[in-house]
């Protein structure tokens, strides 16, 4: 009431500037004070709608305090936190604690929970600004350090997603513990980004639902410095600053942007933004200006060198989705499956949106993975890659689906191999200035505290919220067919072959892709046998169809029980795609009781994580380097397995042999059968030609190189360098090792080997 009174009087006061400096001196009392009402529950003389009426009476005060309008439009920050869901249930659980009222009051919001939501929704419209968006954030952020904001938040989560009591509890234990470890730590301010952490080669990734206009009530000012024919510019000031996202210029017609020169400033600095950071639109007349959070921007200018454009919209945009996980691999079918579990993951667990990106080609096409092969000596099936509207539906895609455009491929390699806490993921620099790319390790491998038997669990449940295509489902409805007519359970031995056999990729047999996910037959015969020993049933899978079928006969001939194994194949009644059959092997396995795999096949990966649970073994947790090198040697013949089968498992022999500490000549011998076996194969030359080089043979090495020089050159320098794979980089430094200028072919190598390693020098 005395406010109003006060403003009466600064109204009728006849000398100006005396009205003037009362209003200045009582500013915030007459104007800003007032706020506080909304936070009581009751307004008797109805003051809060008499002093949101107000009008700040001189303009300078105005311009001075540009926040006192954003606050009649939108209130407080602080006012929408408070009368937020989880800040009043947070309070009232809080001081039923206090009360020795917690169980009870608890049990009873737990069971009331969805009709108070009702009514919540119904008495408060949440604003669509972001909180960063208001001028007295960081009063907010403090409130969001609270415990009792933070209790009612995982308490809303819990009952959201239709948890348990217990396991309500038990999430709000664990929210005390982390809030009371937290304590007396620094609380945590929002990461300004650098300029450089902006990648200027792809487009801006947040959509118009992920950012909100906080310029909408600032008027856009045309303006000029000495001449309006000469030097015309537009002009928005917010009056506080804000950590903007982006600015979105629209004109009356398309003008070219470099043309354009836009000024972002605040109180401390003016930047003039580069033409790079600056994007067509999907409409020709519209430019979007990628910030990513790099500088706090109070406000924009505009300058264009036509001076008979005129700018029709401005808008500063401020995130409303705090940020992107992205899956962005480039691999098969199975990786980009797996990306987009873990990825979907890690979204829920930090509040940021999701996103992936389809290509239907594949990073290693150059090895002609996708190719499949059906003839009386081979049957395999390549690792094909169709369109993404054959696997997912048309809701899933329009949701999650974003332009390649909007980031690089990626196997997210960073997040994956650094441990974090969920709250560094959130709230720490991230790789992008949006946020992180997905990865396909498990998320108990990466963040600190994560549970592996909750986050399979957890894992598994969003699979099944995947919006798969017709044609997928129906797999999925298939293979539940076929699993319920199964008399017992099964264990699956998954076994990589195909493209690692009979691609290009058998020409990089030391790339760790390879070596981690090539699984010899003659090991997976060992484990067969001790399974079926011990009665259980075994189903074979793999891409090698042919191969499959040898060791299952060979195992059903040699125990006498053709019931004791079967191949996957023996379940497919219905014709299939080569993907279609890789998604049916991929939900048929996640039955298994138990899955045996190589050390790294994300396809298998993918199976557990569909089973919710860790029933992945690889065969090196079995199995000791010595023991796999006698298993190796033993079985070697005993399946009939194509030639190029036989030449892989003596490079394994070469590798195994060489780790062993074996003599130099023995591994020798098996790499020498490795190239009687695949004499197409010029990875085994150049491992030949690294052994005569380290034990000095210059001569053996020289004809060999000669050999190579007037018959298969091309394909030879082709495996050595550009398809590589950066396989071959200890046998460069061989190479750099030797000085001998009496051997025409050896020198000419180690010159190309120089060009190649200083090929990206200048």
């Amino acid at each position: 009431m005395n406010a109003l009174k006060i403003i009466e009087y600064i109204k009728k006061e006849q000398d100006i500037g005396f009205a003037k400096q009362i209003e200045k001196k009582f500013f915030y009392f007459l104007y800003m004070f007032h706020f506080g009402l909304y936070e009581m529950k009751q307004d008797p003389l109805q003051m809060i709608g008499k002093l949101k009426a107000l009008k700040i009476i001189f303009s300078e005060h105005s311009l001075r305090y540009p926040e006192f309008y954003f606050y009649v439009e939108n209130g407080t920050g602080v006012q929408r936190i408070k009368e937020s869901l989880e800040y009043k249930l947070g309070v009232k659980i809080i001081d039923s604690f206090k009360n020795d009222s917690f169980f009870k009051t608890l049990c009873k919001i737990y069971s009331n929970f969805k009709q108070s939501k009702k009514i919540e929704e119904f008495d408060y419209l949440a604003s669509d600004l972001p909180y960063e968006a208001y001028p007295d954030y960081l009063d907010v952020m403090k409130i969001q350090r609270f415990l009792s904001y933070r209790i009612g938040c995982c308490f809303v989560s819990c009952r959201k997603d239709n948890k348990t009591f217990i396991y309500t509890m038990y999430k709000m234990m664990d929210t005390f513990r982390r809030w009371k470890k937290e304590k007396n730590t620094r609380f945590h301010t929002k990461k300004i980004n650098d300029w450089g952490d902006i990648n200027k080669k792809i487009y801006p990734i947040f959509k118009d639902f992920d950012l909100v206009n906080i310029s909408s009530k600032t008027d856009v000012l045309k303006k000029c410095l000495l001449d309006k024919n000469k030097d015309l510019y537009w002009l928005c000031d917010l009056g506080y600053s804000v950590l903007a996202e982006g600015v979105k210029l629209a004109f009356d017609r398309q003008i070219e942007k470099e043309k354009l020169k836009v000024y972002l400033y605040n109180d401390w600095q003016a930047i003039l933004v580069e033409n790079d950071l600056i994007f067509n639109t999907d409409k020709p007349d519209e430019y979007y200006i990628n910030i990513s959070e790099c500088m706090e921007v109070k406000g924009v200018k505009v300058f264009t060198q036509d001076l008979k454009i005129e700018l029709k919209k401005l808008q500063i945009l401020v995130r409303k989705t705090q940020g992107y996980v992205v899956s962005a691999k480039p691999d098969a079918f199975g990786m980009r499956l797996a990306g987009i579990l873990v990825g979907m993951y890690l979204s829920r667990q930090i509040n940021f949106k999701f996103a992936f990106t389809w290509e239907n080609s594949i990073d290693v096409d150059f090895l002609n993975v996708q190719k499949s092969v059906k003839t009386n000596e081979v049957h395999y099936l390549g690792n094909a890659m169709e369109d993404v509207t054959h696997v997912f539906d048309d809701k899933f895609i329009k949701r999650y689906m974003i332009p390649s455009k909007c980031a690089m491929p990626s196997w997210g390699h960073n997040l994956g191999f650094n441990k974090r806490s969920l709250y560094d993921l959130k709230y720490n620099k991230s790789d992008e200035a949006w946020g992180w790319y997905s990865t396909d390790i498990l998320p108990s491998k990466w963040i600190k505290g994560c549970d592996e038997k909750q986050a399979l669990k957890d894992i598994s449940e969003i699979y099944q919220t995947i919006g798969f295509s017709g044609s997928f489902k129906e797999i999925i409805n298939d293979v539940n067919t076929i699993y319920k007519k199964m008399s017992q359970k099964f264990v699956a031995i998954h076994i990589r072959g195909g493209e690692i056999i009979f691609s290009d990729s058998r020409k990089v047999p030391g790339w760790c892709v390879v070596e981690e996910r090539y699984f010899p037959y003659e090991i997976a015969l060992e484990i067969i046998l001790k399974e079926v020993q011990n009665g259980n049933f075994v189903i074979v899978f793999g891409q090698d169809l042919k191969s499959n079928a040898l060791l299952s006969s060979y195992v059903s001939s040699k125990i006498g029980n053709h019931e004791a194994i079967k191949c996957v194949d023996d379940f497919i009644t219905k014709q299939y795609s080569d993907m279609e059959r890789s998604f049916f092997d991929m939900n048929l396995m996640s039955k298994a009781e138990k899955i045996y795999s190589a050390r790294e096949s994300v396809f298998s990966k993918v199976s557990m994580m569909i089973s919710g649970k860790n029933n992945l073994i690889s065969y090196h947790s079995l199995f000791n380097l010595k023991k796999q090198y006698d298993i190796i040697e033993k079985n070697l013949y005993k399946l009939g397995l194509h030639d190029l089968y036989t030449a892989m498992a003596y490079f394994r022999l070469y590798s195994l042999s060489k780790q062993l500490g074996e003599s130099a000549e023995k591994s020798f011998s098996m790499i020498q059968q490795a190239l009687k076996y695949d004499f197409e194969n010029d990875a085994y030359r150049i491992y030949i030609i690294d052994f005569y080089l380290q034990t000095k043979q210059y001569q053996k090495a020289e004809e060999l190189l000669k050999y190579v020089m007037e018959n298969r050159k091309e394909k030879f320098m082709k495996n050595f360098f550009e398809n590589s794979c950066q396989s071959f980089n200890r046998e460069y430094e061989t190479y750099m090792q030797y000085n001998n200028d009496r051997y025409l072919h050896l020198n000419y190598m180690k010159n190309e080997v120089i060009n190649w390693l200083n090929r990206d020098i200048e």
